[in-house]
């Protein structure tokens, strides 16, 4: 009877296949891995348009007659605005996941990642969730996940990183 008591318990914390927990589970993996199409995959619609918003940035910055604000850019980026302007938007965002690994370099994206914790769900609606997060800054995070076409998605952008409003309610990782 113990024994079935810690395996249900076991079970009930991990994220099932499809919740929000999962859905955040494998994007940490996807950004600690450096897979871009991955995480692409997992990120809602929103997050799409925002990455055409930072592409148009980010070519606005590359056009700039002025040298004082093009050449940084492009010296951190090893990039020319004629790079991104071929881009679809799928490719910027992986091409910036790797930009940012490389930056960065890959064992510190790994060991940041290795040192978020999901510490629950909280519901916000019946389409929405923040999952909470324990982040390298050891203070807690939220990440907001929606449901769109029956599928949990990423709906933040890594990006643009926003403020959230307290969610309605904690719920489970199954849900």
């Amino acid at each position: 009877m113990k024994r079935v008591f810690v395996l249900c318990l076991l079970l009930s914390a991990c994220a099932t296949a499809g919740s929000p927990a999962h859905v955040f589970d494998r994007y940490l993996q996807a950004y600690s891995a450096g897979d871009g199409q991955q995480m692409w995959a997992l990120s809602s619609p929103a997050v799409h348009q925002e990455t055409q918003a930072l592409q148009a940035q980010f070519l606005k910055v590359l056009r700039n007659p002025d040298p004082a604000e093009r050449v940084p850019v492009e010296g951190t980026f090893g990039v020319t605005a004629e790079t991104i302007e071929k881009m679809e938007t799928r490719t910027f965002f992986v091409w910036v996941i790797q930009a940012i690994r490389r930056q960065l370099g890959a064992p510190t994206v790994e060991r940041a990642v290795a040192t978020m914790r999901r510490l629950y769900v909280e519901s916000t609606g019946p389409n929405d969730a923040h999952i909470v997060y324990r982040g390298v800054d050891d203070r807690e995070h939220r990440l907001h996940i929606r449901r769109v076409n029956n599928e949990w998605l990423v709906e933040d952008n890594p990006f643009f990183p926003k403020s959230q409003p307290e969610g309605q309610g904690q719920v489970s990782d199954d849900e």
